[in-house]
């Protein structure tokens, strides 16, 4: 099923299409060598409510997405195109599905998701998650490193993505 930019792309959030198509498979499974330079795979399962199809292919829907993001932050790797599209992605994002699909993540998962939300103008969804899932410790966005932004709220720590946040949602 396609996933993270691959994903952004057919739901018409993503300005560019990803280098490499992304799908998701089971951590068990193994990708097809067929996929080799031209598909790039995550393994982020995520339940059948984190579903839909475009066009006839099966692909993460909105809170998938943002689900899966949360979940594999370093797998999305078009931050730039995030920090465009998430204003409109984080006003659209129905919160008890996200709720839903954030049970089977870690906590931090959860965090980021909060985070995500918030940074994308969806305080009242944020707050909700962080009602459901409070943080327990610090989750990154980014590698450890000096810099950055600390959101205390959501105890996320954001070295990545938040140089792109604001920036308007181009052309």
């Amino acid at each position: 099923m396609l996933a993270m930019e691959s994903a952004a792309g057919v739901l018409g959030l993503a300005q560019r299409l990803p280098e490499r198509e992304v799908v998701s498979l089971p951590s068990r499974i193994e990708p097809p060598k067929a996929f080799a330079g031209q598909w790039r795979a995550v393994t982020l399962v995520l339940p059948g409510e984190a579903q839909t199809t475009v066009d006839r292919l099966p692909t993460w829907n909105l809170d998938g997405l943002v689900a899966g993001i949360a979940g594999r932050p370093a797998a999305y790797r078009d931050l730039p195109g995030l920090g465009q599209w998430l204003p409109d992605a984080a006003a659209r994002v129905d919160p008890e599905l996200l709720i839903r699909l954030l049970a089977g993540l870690p906590s931090t998962a959860s965090q980021r998701a909060a985070y995500l939300l918030a940074a994308g103008g969806n305080a009242e969804a944020s707050v909700a998650i962080l009602r459901r899932f409070p943080p327990r410790s610090v989750a990154r966005i980014g590698p450890r490193q000096a810099g950055g932004r600390f959101n205390a709220a959501t105890q996320v720590s954001d070295t990545a993505l938040y140089r792109y946040l604001a920036v308007g949602t181009g052309a």
